[in-house]
């Protein structure tokens, strides 16, 4: 297969994952065996998990997959323009970015509510929904992240220490984003900020919180690294050489292992050991 795109741990003990040759293939979790595949574009597949389990994907069909058996669940519209960036808890509304622009969708009624253009003539690199849905959130090549109302009535914008990447919200009112070198964690939707991180000037853009969400896990060129979600300060370092590294795509069900990714390879790491 090609490089990996997205994965996840499926509580059914497997392992799904999204290929650049557009397939979803599955793997048994305890010895790595070959439990299938599906084709679901002509490259370049990726998913977005869903709270319930379900995985949500614009490659090729906008579409609900089973990552169990690996068949649609329910097609959305024969395409969506974008990439999914956050799904309320409800699985109701859907956020998506797609080069400058962003678009919100309704799940339920599977259509497309507005497509806008969040930053201008900058790219949205960035973009989320909060788990209530009362917040959507837009990060740009420009710097900025910026907070949207469900109507989309821009409510704050705030100046990053580079482009914005990755976002991701929580259901405590807050999130956190990467812009350039750091971390930052803010209150929604006022936009204050609660911590910084100290420069993070080798971690990738990919980081995922623990279970219990004390915890940010990201990736640098030594390892798999932990920030305390209260301080924003690194608490934990797990040690790997470089290229094995990658970014970090998916945590296990009970929270103790996670998985990274280079080039052609998925890497599960033991992680149960972080306090």
């Amino acid at each position: 297969y090609d490089s990996i795109n997205s994965a996840l741990f499926t509580t059914s003990g497997a392992v799904v994952a999204a290929d650049g040759a557009g397939f979803l293939q599955r793997w048994k979790l305890s010895d790595g065996a070959f439990l299938g595949r599906r084709r679901i574009y002509d490259y370049h597949a990726s998913f977005f998990p869903m709270p319930g389990g379900k995985l949500l994907t614009t490659t090729g069909t906008f579409q609900i997959l089973d990552p169990v058996t690996l068949t649609t669940v329910r097609q959305l519209a024969p395409y969506a323009h974008g990439a999914v960036g956050g799904v309320t808890a409800d699985e109701s509304r859907v956020v998506l970015r797609d080069g400058r622009e962003a678009a919100l969708w309704d799940l339920a009624a599977g259509k497309e509510v507005k497509r806008w253009s969040p930053h201008g003539n900058f790219y949205t690199d960035g973009a989320t929904i909060s788990p209530d849905g009362k917040h959507i959130l837009t990060g740009g090549t420009d710097g900025i992240l910026k907070i949207w109302s469900p109507a989309l009535t821009e409510r704050q914008a705030i100046r990053g220490d580079g482009p914005v990447k990755k976002i991701l919200a929580l259901a405590d009112g807050t999130a956190v984003f990467r812009t350039g070198s750091v971390f930052i964690r803010i209150d929604l939707p006022s936009g204050r900020e609660r911590w910084r991180s100290d420069s993070q000037h080798s971690t990738r853009d990919e980081f995922l919180f623990s279970r219990d969400q004390r915890r940010l896990i990201t990736t640098d060129g030594e390892g798999i690294v932990f920030l305390d979600m209260a301080t924003g300060k690194r608490v934990a370092r797990l040690p790997v050489a470089d290229w094995r590294a990658g970014s970090v795509l998916a945590l296990s069900p009970n929270g103790k292992q996670v998985m990274t990714t280079h080039d052609r390879m998925m890497l599960i790491w033991d992680i149960g050991w972080v306090k």
